[in-house]
């Protein structure tokens, strides 16, 4: 079976915790899509996957299976909880019709006999190494019968009552070495005895696999002491671990249920970097004990086992992008080696567990997209050696404080929660390594420090959707700047733009998007030549001037973004002619006047061309019309007048989306490819000063790459979004940041071996 595990990869990618922290964004981040504001848009982000639509231009529509990765990063957000490629009742791929190879038969179990048992511990003990007990005699009135051995037991057997006790719950079972199992599980403070209150349980499942359907036939040890012990335990908890989520539905089954040692319960998987992994079980190589369970995207459909506090030696937990609900078990404290915790894209819920603090060793968390609620606790003050934290998309509140001594910190995703916070009030200076902060999409207010521009080793900042107010400050930097990414769009910033925003001469992404600056966009930035994506869109209090003639010297540009920025006159007919790597060009709703030059009808990469609510005239060049990859063209509520043939009838792909003046009985424009027509002075329902907009992704899982572009009508909500996919930029396997590197955006599947056939039991 070929499997495609773009979100696994990011998670694997950091099964060697030791080896680098790059890359966790792709494991946390690679297949959420939420939706949230960039500049005049909703943005919509995909963790890796989510789906994404290609259309137009010989693309083909393609899905990609599920959210976004995480590597040693987490995911980054957006303005509303609204999210994408997230399926709450699926959580992965389900094999269709199959119930799956590797799982076990469960027959109906008969009214059993009845045998007795013996009063159980009442705290759960360690399951490490311990000192051996003093021998007690042995008062099962059943002998333990060899491995393999199925003879029933009689009805006679008398139950054994302890004078003045109540007899307790027996047991149900047909065999003598199911109920062996069963009670000693219980003797050792394994398991409970209402765990075993029926059939059905997960708990008795699982005992009854190793008791009477495991080819491996453990023998049963005598005591939690002895050393065969624990791989015991472990393959009872791994074996409930699949009973308790559903583990006929699972996409891979990892050869759980295999007659091997649970060391075995994994794959090899060969990364991009030719890197070799394993996903699933993995031990260490001394004594065998589990030190890694790393299975996102599997459709595991349930809640976090508290039996899973009793793999005392494991240091990496990812079970991300799942199905998994409820809260956090307080057992899930006893696991004081995790250094990396993955439970993001999950269905949780429940405040932040203080006992987190335990985790000494701790450098990865990632809880974010779930329904967590309350605010950080103050006890993670002491979490020093974290460097990624993922907090994003959920419903926390209250502010920062506790994170102001994380020194080791390199990424905190905490976008989509309800954080308020004055950004001078937190020590920055503390922070020397960050490099990514996302805190778009909260009620984070006050003005923007200096201090935290100035952090060295920061790419990426992301402060969209909030209310930070006052002026940008004059940039000034202690040495040559690291920022890549700067968001500030949908704030209450004001004032001028400041000259000095050149000093940011690295950046390749700049959202100043729905603030209220004022005066002129500044020439200065014509000399960040690295640009791609530059949005100001919505500043309608800036001083009405032409287009600045810089845009065309910004070559690398693939998104530009001048919606109501008061841009009057013409527009030159050679100054888009250099950007040949256009994707979007939004000019709507400004007073843009003269006709459209036919110069940009040579843009081939051109496919999102927004004109309307402008003074232009003319007809539209045929060069225009035959863009190859035009998938949007809006050009209604404009003087526009002739007809659109060219594009409705001469093009192997209509636009997706097309809106013009085409309606009435002398329309201004013939379109018959249309989707939309206007009229003029009419105030019709589907063009009531529409507004489109382009929904870009801020964070853009994919190390800040695009991963597909989104269009809606902002005035109406019951709309649906408009999907389109760039195939530029679909991939996620090699997002993995390292270095100073944010990512390839190459596409990676991934092949994965069939399911392989295990023992079914009976």
């Amino acid at each position: 079976m070929q499997l495609q595990l773009l979100v696994l990869l990011s998670a694997i990618c950091l099964n060697e915790v030791g080896a680098q922290d790059g890359g966790f964004r792709e494991f946390f981040a690679n297949s959420r899509a939420r939706t949230i504001k960039d500049g005049s848009r909703n943005v919509r982000r995909s963790m890796t996957g989510g789906r994404i639509s290609s259309m137009g231009g010989g693309q083909s529509s393609q899905t990609m299976g599920g959210h976004r990765n995480m590597g040693d990063q987490i995911s980054m957000g957006g303005r509303s909880s609204k999210r994408m490629g997230r399926d709450k009742e699926g959580g992965g791929p389900v094999p269709t019709g199959s119930e799956g190879p590797g799982a076990p038969q469960v027959a109906p179990v008969p009214r059993p006999t009845v045998l007795p048992i013996t009063p159980s511990p009442t705290n759960r003990p360690s399951v490490g190494p311990a000192p051996e007990p003093t021998p007690q005699p042995n008062t099962d009135p059943t002998p333990e019968p060899t491995p393999v051995q199925t003879t029933a037991v009689p009805t006679s057997t008398p139950a054994v009552v302890p004078t003045g006790t109540n007899p307790p719950t027996p047991f149900p079972t047909h065999k003598a070495r199911v109920h062996n199992v069963l009670q000693w599980l219980v003797d050792q403070g394994i398991a409970k005895q209402t765990d075993f209150a029926d059939a059905n349980t997960h708990q008795f499942q699982a005992a009854r696999w190793i008791a009477d359907e495991d080819a491996a036939a453990l023998a049963i040890p005598a005591t939690i002491g002895e050393p065969d012990a624990y791989h015991f335990i472990e393959r009872y908890v791994m074996a409930l671990l699949f009973f308790s989520t559903k583990g006929k539905a699972w996409s891979y089954n990892f050869r759980f249920f295999s007659p091997e040692s649970v060391c075995k319960w994994n794959v090899d998987i060969t990364l991009p970097d030719s890197r070799k992994i394993q996903i699933g079980v993995v031990c260490d190589g001394e004594d065998g004990r589990i030190v890694s369970l790393n299975i996102p995207q599997n459709n595991l459909v349930g809640t976090l086992m508290t039996e899973l506090g009793l793999l005392s030696n494991l240091d990496f937990l990812a079970l991300n992008h799942n199905v998994l609900g409820g809260t956090i078990p307080k057992e899930l404290g006893d696991l004081t080696k995790l250094s990396y915790m993955a439970l993001h894209y999950n269905e949780l819920k429940g405040k932040l567990p203080t006992w987190i603090e335990n985790f000494e060793s701790l450098r990865v968390l990632g809880l974010g997209d779930n329904r967590l609620s309350g605010s950080i606790p103050t006890e993670w003050s002491s979490l020093a050696k974290v460097r990624t934290l993922g907090l994003d998309n959920n419903m926390l509140t209250g502010n920062l404080t506790p994170l102001a001594g994380y020194s080791a910190l390199e990424r905190a995703y905490l976008e989509e929660n309800k954080f308020t916070q004055d950004l001078s009030a937190i020590d920055w200076s503390q922070m020397q390594i960050l490099e990514e902060l996302d805190l778009s999409s909260n009620q984070i207010g006050g003005t923007l420090p200096t201090e935290l521009l100035n952090l060295p080793n920061l790419r990426v900042l992301d402060l969209g959707s909030n209310l930070i107010g006052g002026v940008l400050k004059d940039f000034s930097f202690n040495g040559p700047s690291s920022l890549k990414y700067f968001g500030v769009h949908g704030n209450l910033i004001g004032g001028t733009i400041p000259t000095t925003i050149d000093y940011l001469n690295n950046l390749t992404h700049l959202d100043l998007s729905e603030n209220a600056f004022t005066k002129f966009i500044p020439e200065e930035l014509g000399r960040l030549t690295n640009l791609e994506y530059f949005f100001i869109a919505d500043n309608d209090k800036l001083t009405p001037q032409i287009i600045p003639p810089f845009i065309g010297t910004l070559t690398n540009l693939r998104d530009l973004s001048l919606k109501g920025t008061n841009r009057v006159a013409s527009i030159a007919p050679d100054l888009f002619s250099k950007l040949n790597k256009l994707i979007l060009l939004e000019l709507d709703n400004n007073e843009l006047s003269g006709s459209i030059p036919s110069e940009i009808g040579a843009l081939s990469t051109l496919t999102y061309l927004l004109l309307n609510r402008n003074n232009v005239v003319g007809t539209v060049p045929s060069e225009v019309q035959l863009l190859p990859n035009l998938d949007i063209f809006l050009v209604d509520r404009t003087n526009l007048v002739g007809d659109l043939s060219a594009m409705c009838l001469e093009r192997q792909h209509k636009p997706e989306i097309a809106a013009a003046n085409c309606y009435g009985d002398t329309p201004q424009v013939v379109c018959t490819c249309c989707n939309i027509c206007c009229e003029d002075g009419v105030n019709m329902t589907d063009c009531r000063d529409r507004v489109y907009f382009g929904q870009l992704d801020p964070v853009w899982e994919n190390s800040y790459q695009r991963r597909y572009y989104q269009f809606a009508d902002e005035d109406f909500g019951d709309n649906e979004d408009q999907e389109f996919g760039n195939a530029n930029n679909l991939g996620d396997a090699n997002d993995i940041g390292t270095g100073d590197q944010l990512g390839t955006g190459t596409s990676t599947t991934l092949n994965l071996p069939v399911n392989i056939p295990v023992n079914e039991g009976d």
